[in-house]
């Protein structure tokens, strides 16, 4: 079964995630980056989903701050706003 980390600040969107994907991934939730640290040095995950407008860092930062210790899972960041430089930090910093 494949590992899923989902960050985000909204807990409804983990509650749906979680509801919506737990029959076919271990599906892993919180909202803060620090417990995803911990999940992500606790277990093997291979595919992690971060909101990108959250109150102390942004899912671009976020992906900045893991990829050193952690680069092999694939990132995917979501977003309700239509951001270009989110766009473009994502695909440059954040190496979506």
């Amino acid at each position: 079964m494949i590992n899923v980390l989902y960050l985000d600040d909204e807990e409804h969107n983990l509650t749906s995630f979680r509801a919506a994907f737990r029959r076919y991934f271990k599906v892993f939730v919180t909202t803060e980056p620090s417990e995803a640290v911990k999940f992500l040095e606790d277990n093997p995950i291979e595919v992690v989903i971060s909101d990108q407008k959250m109150p102390t860092l942004s899912g671009v930062e976020f992906f900045e701050l893991i990829m050193p210790d952690h680069p092999n899972p694939v990132r995917m960041l979501l977003t309700g706003h239509a951001d270009i430089d989110a766009v473009i930090d994502a695909i440059n910093k954040g190496h979506i």
